[in-house]
């Protein structure tokens, strides 16, 4: 039971008048500062709620909303650029998402979104408006060249990318949620508004030969059967990362995707999708495996036994920012400059199976997409794993 100030404990709670409010802290231990407000455009009360980090913020939330000057989002003129920047700053962190989603959506809202929002106010937001906020949102250009007196980098570089303006999109879908749900819009307008598509035009791609100078360079190095797995996988760098060898099966040529980035229990998109490996992957596994129990060997008791198949000297996770620093120090050595170069191995594998005649389908499903149009729809009722005839052919093995 969630501990509450203003609990009458004779065995029933005082009733609060508007605007008095509490805050408590619930049974999965998140403090809340809540406060029951007279909303002048309905002309009915509304209970307003706000997550707080912990007991000494609940009691500073609910002391501002007390007087008025609380979280923006608790105005009824709020617009819908100041919305978007409380929920940035103030419900974004709290939220239970990817550090790297957070960080995303943050940047894409402070870059793009809340600078093309304009001052129509959150209360009047209608698809229609929502459309052009999205197309200006599109029309915007990167950060270029740099005043020579202010020293305020001018947006006269190239167009942003489609991805960002989609993860735009769906920072702004998300905060509109919340905004739904808190009663502040009677429904979520930008719900209306499809999500901007991202072809495959759009994304960097891996061509056949750099794939193989890539491999080429990295022989030897400690990133070679990692680099090797994602190029024939097409699973994204975190699901390699967290895999483990009790999802392997080197006799089966198959490996299952449980988990993604940093570790956590599932992948991006919560769907377990199991995957073929093709002759040259079985053969880098193995190696890596030969290699693991040579320096488990070596270190006796401080080798850390993560049963992780990608690991460092020591046995433990290997640190991302590491393997993408190495990845670049290999497609310097191969000539090679792709944008997100992880994300190119990948989107490569993808485009190389298109073309080869493979079913969109299974290959939607191998990379854990929808489609190739890199949508986040996932097939989750589609096997993954594609007959290993198809992949060799597909690949030249």
């Amino acid at each position: 039971m969630g501990i509450r100030e203003g609990y009458d404990m004779s065995g029933g709670k005082r009733k609060r008048p508007d605007g008095t409010g509490t805050f408590f802290k619930t049974g999965s231990g998140q403090w809340i500062a809540q406060i029951r407000q007279y909303d002048e455009l309905t002309g009915k009360s509304r209970q307003i709620r706000r997550r707080a980090r912990n007991r000494d913020h609940a009691r500073e939330l609910l002391a501002m909303l007390r007087a008025g000057q609380g979280p923006r989002s608790a105005r009824t003129d709020i617009s819908f650029a100041e919305y978007l920047q409380y929920w940035r700053d103030e419900v974004l962190p709290l939220q239970h998402k990817a550090p790297a989603t957070t960080a995303i959506y943050q940047q894409c809202l402070a870059y793009y979104g809340i600078p093309a929002a304009g001052r129509i106010p959150l209360a009047q937001l209608t698809p229609s408006a929502c459309e052009r906020w999205l197309d200006k949102v599109g029309k915007t250009r990167k950060l270029g060249s740099r005043d020579p007196v202010s020293g305020v980098r001018n947006r006269d570089g190239e167009p942003i990318a489609a991805s960002t303006v989609r993860n735009t999109y769906m920072a702004a879908l998300q905060a509109l949620k919340t905004a739904e749900r808190d009663g502040l819009i009677a429904s979520n307008p930008l719900s209306h508004v499809p999500s901007p598509r991202v072809s495959l035009q759009d994304v960097p791609v891996t061509k056949p030969h750099e794939v193989e100078a890539l491999l080429t360079a990295c022989q030897g190095r400690r990133i070679e059967p990692l680099v090797h797995f994602v190029s024939w996988t097409g699973c994204r760098i975190g699901e390699a990362l967290a895999l483990r060898w009790s999802d392997v099966d080197l006799n089966r040529q198959t490996a299952t995707l449980r988990r993604g980035g940093h570790l956590r229990d599932t992948t991006k998109n919560s769907k377990i999708r199991t995957v073929t490996l093709l002759p040259v992957v079985v053969e880098q596994l193995q190696s890596a495996k030969r290699r693991t129990r040579r320096e488990r060997l070596i270190l006796g008791e401080g080798w850390h036994d993560s049963d992780l198949v990608f690991t460092s000297g020591s046995g433990r996770a290997l640190d991302r920012d590491n393997v993408s620093h190495e990845l670049k120090r290999a497609l310097v050595a191969a000539g090679i400059t792709p944008k997100r170069p992880w994300h190119s191995l990948r989107h490569g594998l993808a485009h190389r199976l298109i073309i080869a005649g493979v079913p969109l389908s299974m290959v939607s499903a191998m990379v854990g997409h929808s489609s190739v149009a890199m949508t986040n729809d996932i097939y989750g009722h589609v096997d993954a794993t594609i007959p290993l005839e198809v992949l060799q052919k597909a690949m030249g093995q």
